[in-house]
């Protein structure tokens, strides 16, 4: 929230002040000071005058040389604005005046002549003095302001831009920052409660009913009616109040709601009384899904049980949220009617989170606002609204309920005070700072504080929260710090989150690098399937999504990792090793299932550049490569696989990894028309593995095997088979293959050529045979070798 300096100035007398000290007051507080802004300017010794003559130049059609007074001195300066009038205030950079200060463009005003004509001076527009951005001519200012005045004295109102938590609803408001300093330094808050002048002879209730079918959702509610305004843009300084406080000036009757709003914390809004059909308003619970637009100009659906605001016809306002298009204030309102109510937080944040908006208003109620100040702040807004968009007032607010507010009085305790602070502080000091905090208390003379707490703070319930506002008050700096003492848990580590940190140090010792990605994705990501039809009917969809582009629980890890390589891609970076742990969400049935998983991506080079070495790229044998690396050396078990059929990967180019009780993961090429369709460059491959799975799979403890003592012999094996027959069945005969004199085995080569048919290939593969307790003879080899070569032969 943005709070100019000036408009804090009109409740607190901190003009003598450094703006340090304000910051600092208010972070001491607990209040966060994002920044200052609108404190510095790039101009020095520009004043205000005014056009005393204007006459022609002799040299100089396009210019004219004037006459300008500073309330002591006349000045003549050459101008070429021709749109400048007598009378007009404007700023004058006088000889020896500095424009663009700090800037390259930096340069000083001097005496010269303009063709032929001594200039004494400059006549500035705002873009001159780095005020804004498009060019202009000469800034015409408020027919009101002094004359003589230093330009940058009477701009100066810096921005304090704080940021406030939710239970901060209190300090929502330039006045609940004002309440929060006054506390602190100890300087009270001025009362500005204006009463309009009512003149109009009608009533309120001649002109308008209200009915509340849900006073359990708005417990009070006030209506004003002001008729014979006149909508027209709000005056200057009301225009400079708002965009300084970030909020786009509008017209007057919406300016001065933003107004009032910003500066005491009631939200408000303004209907077209000739727009309200049957001139009745009905506060009740939505029964049926209804389309409207909104005042952003957007079509929405708001949903069944919204609380609304209805006439005969239409739905006119959300409560507590957005008004409705059909009866906003616009150029040919003649009467306004003004609303002030008390609306539930719990229900305006459901309604909120449902139509996915969020406003200035509704922040507010749903942050607690003061339900003493619903009619004062109508009250306020009514008068000012008068003053400058004229019209009468009618006579009674009209009042459908009323909140009866019982003031809340809280039991604190001295010595309790004392215990959770850690020092003694005197009874009557934490009197003071209950009083600066617009708190009645009143104390026994023993230990107990009864507390009467005010309206605006809602966020004050128990003791400890009195305790806290006493901490606060009495300053952090005056509690003495203290090294704490180390205290070792007694909580055991948890197995598997050291299992899942082990597998994150081993992946990134292979060189992968790890990615957190969104667990919510769009629909369209589902396309991009595992396994047809997968997750269509498994997929699970968020209630009151944002955007549909994060409106699915992810069922795979594959989508996020995809939406990264596109990332990086865009800025050329195609080599990527990346991994990822995290959860994905399935629904079976009535069960929905949420299970932490493992995705391995790798494309592009798998190694960085050298002279020294040829350069390796990703491909189906690495990714196979870094699964048994994590099988073996890290789980410590075998890998074993079969065949798949997920459609999202390439046909002849995926596997499926086996666990104790069946797959556990798959790995492979992405199917290329998906990298097609994605604008992928280079080739992806993806793995992806239950982790769960891996973890109740790992070995209480890490096998050892004692060094071999004997040689070994390799023999070479070649034999032929059709290219579309897959080595899976090969794979499994030597898996299972059993023999004291069998050490390992490896795939060599798999050849196609001009020597083989086009539909055959050769595959060779090396055994190596060992026995643990003997040296082998040749003999012995040779058998132990066709018997194998002969069970692949007959594949059995």
């Amino acid at each position: 929230m943005k709070v100019p300096l000036k408009w804090l100035q009109k409740y607190i007398d901190i003009a003598s002040i450094p703006l340090e000290t304000i910051t600092d007051t208010l972070i001491s507080l607990g209040i966060e000071v994002e920044g200052v802004s609108n404190n510095e300017f790039s101009f020095e010794s520009v004043v205000t005058v005014r056009i005393e003559e204007i006459g022609p130049h002799e040299n100089a059609d396009r210019l004219q040389v004037t006459r300008v007074f500073d309330g002591t001195d006349t000045f003549r300066v050459v101008c070429g604005d021709p749109s400048i009038q007598t009378g007009d205030i404007v700023p004058l950079a006088k000889v020896g005046a500095v424009l663009c200060k700090g800037m390259e463009e930096e340069f000083a005003i001097q005496k010269s002549k303009i063709r032929g004509v001594v200039s004494e001076g400059m006549l500035c527009a705002k873009d001159e003095l780095k005020l804004a951005e498009e060019r202009s001519g000469v800034w015409k200012m408020d027919p009101t302001t002094p004359l003589g005045r230093d330009l940058k004295m009477l701009l100066y109102n810096p921005v304090i831009d704080v940021a406030l938590t939710p239970n901060l609803g209190h300090a929502r408001s330039v006045l609940g920052i004002a309440r929060e300093l006054s506390a602190a330094l100890k300087i009270p808050v001025q009362k500005i409660r204006p009463v309009p002048e009512e003149e109009a002879a009608a009533k309120t209730s001649d002109r308008i009913t209200c009915e509340n079918r849900a006073p359990e959702h708005c417990s009070t509610y006030f209506v004003r009616i002001v008729e014979g305004v006149y909508i027209e843009p709000s005056p200057p300084w009301m225009q400079e109040m708002l965009a300084l406080s970030g909020i786009k000036p509008v017209n007057n009757v919406v300016d001065v709601l933003n107004y009032v709003m910003h500066e005491v914390g009631q939200p408000m809004h303004a209907f077209d009384l000739a727009k309200i059909a049957g001139e009745t308003i009905t506060i009740e619970l939505l029964g049926n899904e209804t389309e409207a637009v909104t005042l952003d100009g957007k079509k929405r659906t708001i949903p069944e049980g919204t609380l609304v605001i209805a006439d005969k016809e239409n739905l006119v306002a959300c409560a507590g949220i957005m008004g409705m298009e059909c009866a906003a204030v616009s150029s040919t309102t003649h009467s306004v009617v003004i609303e002030s109510a008390l609306f539930d937080s719990r229900q305006v944040r459901k309604d909120s989170k449902a139509l996915s908006l969020r406003t200035d208003s509704q922040t507010r109620f749903e942050n607690g606002i003061d339900p003493q100040n619903v009619a004062p702040a109508l009250d306020y807004a009514t008068a000012l609204l008068k003053e400058i968009a004229g019209g009468k007032v009618l006579k009674r607010p009209l009042a459908v309920t009323q909140f009866t507010y019982m003031p809340k009085v809280i039991i604190c305790r001295l010595s309790r005070i004392h215990s959770m602070l850690g020092v003694s502080i005197p009874a009557g000091e934490i009197e003071t700072i209950f009083t600066n905090l617009d708190m009645r208390s009143n104390f026994d003379g023993t230990d107990t504080f009864q507390v009467k707490i005010p309206s605006f703070r809602g966020d004050l319930h128990e003791e400890i929260d009195l305790i806290e506002e006493v901490m606060r008050l009495y300053g952090l700096e005056r509690f003495a710090s203290a090294v704490p003492y180390y205290t070792h848990s007694p909580a055991r580590e948890n197995p598997y989150l050291a299992f899942e940190t082990s597998l994150k140090n081993f992946l990134t010792r292979l060189g992968m690098q790890e990615v957190i990605s969104c667990s919510l994705i769009s629909p369209q990501m589902i396309d991009i399937e595992l396994e047809h039809g997968r997750f269509q009917n498994a997929s699970l969809k968020v209630l009151h999504a944002k955007s549909m582009d994060q409106s699915v629980l992810r069922p795979s890890l594959l989508p996020g990792l995809l939406d990264i390589v596109q990332t990086n891609q865009n800025v050329d970076n195609t080599d990527l090793s990346l991994f990822e742990i995290g959860n994905v969400f399935l629904q079976n049935g009535a069960d929905r299932i949420e299970k932490p998983s493992l995705g391995i991506l790798q494309c592009g080079s798998l190694i960085p550049p050298h002279f020294s070495r040829e350069n390796r790229t990703a491909d189906f044998f690495s990714l196979k490569g870094t699964m048994e690396m994590l099988f073996t050396d890290f789980i410590g078990l075998s890998l074993h696989f079969e065949e798949s059929r997920l459609e999202s990967l390439h046909p002849y180019q995926q596997l499926s990894l086996i666990g104790r009780e069946g797959p556990i993961g798959f790995f492979g090429r992405i199917h290329p028309d998906i990298e097609l369709k994605l604008s992928i460059k280079n080739p992806l491959y993806y793995a992806e593995i239950d982790v769960s799975s891996l973890f109740e799979m790992r070995p209480a403890h890490k096998p050892f095997a004692e060094l071999p003592a004997f040689p070994f012999s390799e023999r070479d094996f070649t034999f032929t088979l059709p290219c579309e027959t897959s080595l899976l069945d090969t794979f499994k005969i030597l898996g299972a293959y059993k023999s004291d004199n069998f050490d390992s085995y490896r795939l060599l080569s798999v050849y196609t050529g001009d020597t083989l048919a086009p539909e055959y290939k050769n595959v060779t593969f090396r055994f190596r045979y060992r026995n643990k307790h003997k040296t082998l003879s040749d003999t012995e080899i040779e058998a132990e070798h066709l018997h194998i070569t002969d069970r692949i032969t007959k594949r059995k």
